[in-house]
């Protein structure tokens, strides 16, 4: 159903490979506390018994739904899906730089400043573990601050993983479901009749699978990045309330001459005290 104010209003869709999407998902999902190892997290995702939190993730990724979705909202030649070729860092900011009419390069000369790299396998297994480990110990806030924050943002951010450290991996089971889906994913956005931007066609890519062990070790500078970020972010706390305490000490009241204690005077007075 359309509406005079949808007339008035184009929407834009990004969409890059389902096989690319789903280490992302369950990455992001570690960042949230999440301990399920990837394989099972997958088998979740695929079963055929949906779970409810395998429902919410299908109705965010279901590439055609989505699209057709906006698409009855807006009308198709108001909806565009932006085809984001799985490593190209830039497509999505040339496709903008395309539908507002910018110079080309204008946006994407400026990826360089974002860095959001994917965790590679010990780092993952590193926060799963970790998450166990911490299970029931912290409130949502606490967690956010020292170890999504903390923690995993300095460990993944403030380093570049040596090459030749294990990326992860999807099972090829897994692999070839995703390539199903990527498949019927892009036959149903070319069929939709919105505007689409890109090759459908790299919607049914087929994800970089293999066997992943789990690692048994976190490399050296991993660990001290993360480590790092907690050590600063206690000492950011512990120096604030510093601060708070001595604002707070200036701001009371000083005592009056008749107020005032010293060690000799109180011992006099306990004395008197007892000795009544």
């Amino acid at each position: 159903m359309t509406s005079a104010a949808s007339s008035t209003v184009n929407v834009v869709v990004t969409l890059r490979a389902i096989g690319a999407i789903l280490p992302s998902a369950w990455q992001q999902g570690l960042k949230a506390g999440v301990t399920t190892g990837y394989n099972q997290w997958l088998k979740v995702m695929f079963d055929e018994q949906q779970t409810t939190r395998a429902e919410r993730f299908w109705y965010r990724h279901d590439q055609v739904e989505q699209v057709r979705r906006w698409a009855q909202v807006v009308g198709a030649d108001r909806t565009y899906a932006v085809v984001i070729p799985d490593g190209d860092r830039t497509a999505i900011f040339t496709g903008f730089e395309g539908l507002l009419g910018l110079p080309g390069g204008f946006l994407a000369n400026r990826e360089q400043i974002i860095q959001n790299r994917s965790m590679t396998t010990p780092e993952a297994e590193f926060v799963r573990s970790l998450n166990k480990e911490l299970a029931g110990q912290m409130s949502w806030d606490e967690y956010t601050v020292m170890v999504r924050r903390a923690l995993i943002l300095n460990m993944v951010e403030k380093r570049r993983p040596a090459a030749d450290e294990p990326r992860i991996q999807t099972p090829e089971w897994a692999a070839d479901k995703a390539e199903e889906y990527g498949q019927r994913f892009a036959k149903g956005i070319a069929e939709l009749g919105v505007q689409v931007i890109g090759d459908p066609a790299d919607l049914a890519v087929r994800p970089r699978s293999g066997s992943s062990d789990r690692p048994e070790s976190l490399s050296i500078d991993a660990a001290v990045a993360g480590t790092a970020g907690l050590v600063l972010e206690a000492l950011a706390e512990r120096r604030a309330l510093e601060e708070k305490a001595k604002t707070v000490a200036a701001a009371a009241p000083a005592p009056t001459r008749g107020s005032r204690w010293t060690a000799r005077g109180a011992a006099r007075a306990l004395k008197r005290g007892f000795s009544k």
